[in-house]
């Protein structure tokens, strides 16, 4: 028999359900976390993004070699992202758009390098890139592309 009347409540106070340890919100509602959406894409948009990518990162590549400076090989993924970007701006319309089309582009560049294989990523050879003393390499997190040298563009 309940001492002070509360029923299934301890000390007073009524149970609480919990997500993780963390008791929910004032209205007692639990929300979900969102669902991550998938991307999709028909082939030959993927081609498109690919080849202009392509294009441009190949053109890039002929004006360093035709310069003399002998550092500039290949270009910054960063730069990359942003140039597609500014190429596409008159089609976005709004930033949850510009956010979404960030994304695809991101995983289109993800799948020539690490797929496809026709865009090599390439380590800095600063003291960056060096090995600590776990053994682990690090990911760079703006590293340099090239285009594979053997990879013949299809029209």
């Amino acid at each position: 028999m309940p001492i002070d009347g509360a029923g299934d409540a301890v000390n007073g106070h009524a149970e609480v359900p919990t997500v993780n340890g963390i008791g929910a919100p004032e209205g007692g509602a639990v929300e979900a976390a969102p669902a991550k959406r998938n991307l999709k894409i028909t082939y030959d948009q993927y081609k498109q993004i690919s080849n202009l990518l392509i294009i441009h990162m190949r053109q890039e590549e002929e004006a360093a070699e035709g310069s003399d400076d002998s550092e500039a090989v290949g270009m910054r993924r960063g730069d990359l992202l942003n140039w597609y970007l500014n190429e596409i701006s008159g089609d976005i319309d709004s930033e949850a758009e510009l956010v979404e089309r960030k994304e695809l582009v991101e995983k289109v560049l993800d799948r020539l390098v690490h797929h496809d294989q026709v865009v090599i990523q390439l380590a800095s050879l600063g003291p960056q890139s060096k090995q600590d003393g776990g053994g682990d390499t690090q990911v760079e997190e703006d590293p340099l592309l090239v285009v594979h040298p053997n990879y013949l563009l299809e029209d």
